[in-house]
Parts: structure tokens; C-alpha cells; sequence
């Protein structure tokens, strides 16, 4: 009994540090998200895809997945809503992302409303 209140507790804690690790930015503008990103998106099919993204001061964006049939551009805008980052692709769809900082990185977690995929990226340049 005592070794698994342990282990609870010690998952908890490393639950916490982790989470407190990451600082989630309130943005007022997009300025944050300006530049080259890269990272991964994990369909619900638990495919791991590498994505690039290339956002505009503007918030327009560039993204392309490397799929095995080869690679894929999509397009949209971020924007603000609420003070909540979001995205609208260019063929209407809906997305929330959430922007981060974790031992430095500025991390870019989201994706479609309909979560078709979640994409995390990691800021490059």
C-alpha cells in the first residue's frame, strides 16, 4: 500500500513539474509566431507526420506535411479571438493553438476544430 501511494505520488509531482515547465503566453499580438517552425502532427490514426510552417507578420501561414506520397502545402491565417490564438485554413476550417515556452522554446501546440490531427511545432528561426 505505502509503495503505491508512493508511486502516485511521485507520478503526480513529476506530473506537475512538467506542466509547470511549460508557461502557456497570453499574445496581444501575433509577433511570437513570426518565423520558421517545425515539428510533427499525430493524426488520429497515431501517424506522426513532419510538419514545416512559415508564418507572416500578417499571421498568414505556410505549412507543409511530408506525407509518403510526398509533400503537402496548406495555408491559412492565425488571428486573435478573445485572446485566444486561432486559425482559419484556407478552405474555412476553424482551429484554437495554444503558444508556450518550455526550457526556452517557444512551442506552437493545435489544429483543426474537427481534430483530424494535433500539430507541435517548435520555433527555429
Amino acid at each position: 500500500m505505502k509503495r503505491s501511494c508512493l508511486a502516485a505520488l511521485l507520478v503526480l509531482g513529476l506530473a506537475f513539474v512538467v506542466s509547470a515547465s511549460a508557461e502557456e503566453q497570453q499574445l496581444t499580438d501575433l509577433t511570437l509566431l513570426v518565423g520558421k517552425w517545425k515539428g510533427w502532427s499525430k493524426t488520429s490514426q497515431s501517424t506522426n507526420i513532419p510538419i514545416e510552417m512559415d508564418v507572416q507578420a500578417d499571421g498568414a501561414y505556410k505549412m507543409t506535411a511530408y506525407l509518403r506520397q510526398g509533400a503537402q502545402t496548406f495555408t491559412g491565417t492565425f488571428f486573435l479571438e478573445g485572446g485566444k490564438l486561432r486559425v482559419k485554413t484556407s478552405d474555412g476550417v476553424l482551429g484554437s493553438y495554444v503558444l508556450s515556452v518550455d526550457n526556452g522554446k517557444r512551442i506552437l501546440k493545435g489544429g483543426r476544430d474537427n481534430a483530424i490531427a494535433v500539430n507541435e511545432l517548435e520555433w527555429v528561426k
